[in-house]
C-alpha cells in the first residue's frame, strides 16, 4: 500500500483561537502504562524521534514537576546563573539532583518558591518580523540550553519524585503533563488529544458556543483575526483587524492569552461588551451574545456582481473552512449542481483553514484535477509520491472538474492561518491548474499526524510520523505557500512554523524519489 494512503490525517494547531466559551472535558485517567505507551510510540513512529537527547527527557520531567507544590525546574548551573542574574522573579532554593547514585554537580532541582517568573524574551525581545510572534516557552527554552547528559532514567527518577510529592488524585495529571511536554519537546505539532476533540475534527461542521470571532496577537495588540458568518460578531458590525481594547470595561492590551481566554468564557446566552477600535476611528463598543454557532466545512454562493473583473465574472466563492470527511463530495455538488450549468470561474477560499483530515483534501484535488501527483512525503519508511484520490468504486476515474488547464479561471485565497493540507491544495492547484494564489504566506506547516488511539483508554495521540511538500522546487514546511499576488489587507502578521522554537526544517529535497 501507498505511503500515503496509511496517513490518517494531517492536523494543523496555531495560536489564534476561538473566542468564546472554550470546551471543557473531564480529563480521562492516564495510568504509568499509557505514558509508557506514548514514549514506546515517539521512538517507532514519529519522523525524527529525540529520544537519544538530553532535551525531551528534561522536558518530561519538568512537565512532571509543573504540578508539585512549590513547582520545581531542572537546570543545568549555567541555567541557574542566568536565571538568577537576568529572570525577574527567579526565587527559590537549589537541590543537587541525585538519582540512585551520588548528588550531581552539573542537573540541578531549583525549587521555585517565588511569584511566576518570566524568561526575558517575553519581554524584551523583538519580534521575528512585524506583528510577528516570538513562539517560545519556558519548556521550549529550556530544553533547547540544557548542555548535560540525562536520560529516561534520570526522568524516571524525578516522576518518581514529583508523585511522591502528590496525592493519588493528582498523579494521573502529573504523568499526562509529563507525556505532553515530552511531545512538545519533538515538534509543535504532537499533542494529546481526548476522544471529543478528535471528535471534533473528523466532524463536517463544527459546533461553538461563542461570539464567532477569532483573534490573534499581532502589533502587541489583541486583533480579530476573523469573523464567523451568523455569529453574534457579524451581526454587530464587528471587523477583521479590529482592535480588541477592552472586554466589559476591563484593559485587555496586555493580558495573557490564557487570562483573555477565561476572560470571554461565557456560557450560551451570556452577554459580554467589547470595546474596539477600527483604525484611527473612535473607540466603539459592540454588545455580543454567546451563541450555539455551527460552521460548515464547505459552502458556496456567487460572487456579487461588481466584484470582479470580466474573467471572473458570474465566478463561485467556496469557502473551505476545514478538510472534513464527504468535503469532496459537498464540493462537487457546488461546482457541478444538478440542474444548472457550471460556473464560469471559481474564487477558493482557504483563509482560516488550519487542515483537517489530509485524505480528504486529495480527494477533492482528485475531483479538480484527476489522478496526478501532487507533492511527496518523507516518513521513517522513505519518501514517496503523494497521489490524488484513487479511481471511483466501480473502477473508472471520475471526470476531473477541472478539465483543461486554466479553462476555468480560479483565484486561491490564502493567509497565515492556512496550513497543512490547506497549503498543499492551494500548491497543487497553482501547478496543475494554473490557479493565481492571492493573499499572505500561509503557515508552513507541511508534517502529517496520525491519531493514534492510546490502548489505556486515555485518548489519542497525534504524532508527527511525516513531512511533505508541493512537489520539486515548492517547499512548505517551515517556509509556507507565497502568493503570487500578496495583499496588504489579508491577515499575514502572527506566528508561523518558523517562529517555533522545535520547528521540523523543510524537506532537505523536493525531487521526486527514485
Amino acid at each position: 500500500m501507498h505511503i500515503c494512503r496509511r496517513l490518517a490525517c494531517g492536523l494543523a494547531l496555531l495560536v489564534a483561537w476561538s473566542g468564546g466559551a472554550l470546551a471543557q472535558t473531564a480529563e480521562a485517567s492516564f495510568p504509568p502504562a499509557a505514558l509508557d505507551e506514548v514514549i514506546a510510540t515517539i521512538g517507532a513512529r514519529h519522523l525524527h524521534p529525540r529520544l537519544d537527547q538530553p532535551g525531551p527527557w528534561v522536558a518530561a520531567a519538568t512537565g512532571a514537576s509543573q504540578l508539585r507544590s512549590p513547582p520545581l525546574l531542572v537546570l543545568t548551573p549555567g541555567q541557574l546563573r542566568v536565571g538568577q542574574a537576568g529572570w525577574p522573579g527567579f526565587v527559590g532554593r537549589v537541590h543537587k539532583l541525585a538519582c540512585g547514585g551520588p548528588p550531581r554537580d552539573d542537573a540541578l532541582f531549583f525549587e521555585r518558591s517565588g511569584p511566576a517568573w518570566h524568561p526575558p524574551w517575553r519581554t524584551d525581545v523583538p519580534p521575528l518580523r512585524p506583528g510577528g510572534l516570538r513562539q517560545r516557552d519556558e519548556a521550549a527554552e529550556l530544553v533547547a540550553t540544557f548542555d548535560a547528559p540525562f536520560t529516561e532514567a534520570d526522568f524516571r527518577c524525578v516522576l518518581s519524585l514529583a508523585l511522591e510529592a502528590l496525592p493519588p488524585s493528582r498523579q494521573d495529571a502529573a504523568r499526562r503533563a509529563a507525556a505532553t511536554w515530552l511531545l512538545r519537546a519533538h515538534d509543535p505539532h504532537s499533542r494529546l488529544m481526548s476522544d471529543q476533540t478528535w471528535q471534533e475534527v473528523n466532524a463536517a461542521e463544527s459546533s461553538h458556543a461563542e461570539f464567532g470571532l477569532r483573534l490573534l496577537r499581532a502589533d502587541g495588540r489583541w486583533r480579530i483575526a476573523a469573523v464567523d458568518k451568523g455569529g453574534s460578531a457579524e451581526a454587530a458590525g464587528v471587523r477583521v483587524n479590529d482592535v480588541l481594547l477592552q472586554v466589559d470595561g476591563v484593559d485587555v492590551g496586555a493580558v495573557a492569552q490564557g487570562d483573555l481566554a477565561k476572560r470571554l468564557d461565557r456560557p450560551v446566552g451570556a452577554v459580554i461588551l467589547l470595546r474596539l477600535q477600527t483604525g484611527a476611528e473612535a473607540a466603539r463598543v459592540v454588545r455580543l451574545v454567546v451563541r450555539a454557532l455551527q460552521v460548515p466545512d464547505v459552502e458556496g454562493e456567487a460572487l456579487p456582481v461588481g466584484w470582479v473583473g470580466r474573467a471572473l465574472r458570474g465566478a463561485l466563492r467556496v469557502r473551505i473552512d476545514k478538510f472534513a470527511p464527504g468535503g469532496a463530495e459537498r464540493l462537487a455538488a457546488l461546482l457541478q449542481p444538478a440542474r444548472s450549468p457550471p460556473p464560469p470561474g471559481l474564487v477558493l477560499d482557504l483563509r482560516g483553514n488550519q487542515g483537517g483530515v489530509l485524505p480528504v483534501a486529495l480527494e477533492m484535488l482528485g475531483r479538480l484535477l484527476g489522478p496526478a501527483d501532487v507533492g511527496h512525503v518523507e516518513t521513517r519508511e522513505g519518501q514517496a509520491a503523494i497521489p490524488t484520490s484513487p479511481p471511483a468504486a466501480d473502477g473508472k476515474p471520475s471526470t476531473p472538474l477541472l478539465k483543461v488547464r486554466t479553462a476555468l479561471p480560479i483565484v486561491v485565497l490564502i493567509d497565515s492561518r492556512c496550513a497543512s493540507a490547506c497549503e498543499l491544495l492551494a500548491a497543487a492547484l497553482r501547478r496543475h491548474a494554473g490557479a493565481l494564489i492571492v493573499g499572505a504566506r500561509s503557515h508552513g506547516k507541511a508534517t502529517l499526524q496520525d491519531a493514534i488511539a492510546l490502548r489505556q483508554g486515555a485518548g489519542r495521540l497525534a504524532l508527527t510520523i511525516g513531512r511533505f511538500d508541493g512537489g520539486p522546487g515548492e517547499p512548505i514546511q517551515a517556509r509556507g505557500v507565497v502568493p503570487d499576488v500578496a495583499l496588504t489587507g489579508v491577515r499575514g502578521a502572527g506566528p508561523r512554523e518558523e517562529d517555533a522554537l522545535v520547528a521540523l526544517p523543510p524537506n532537505a529535497g523536493c525531487e521526486a524519489p527514485s
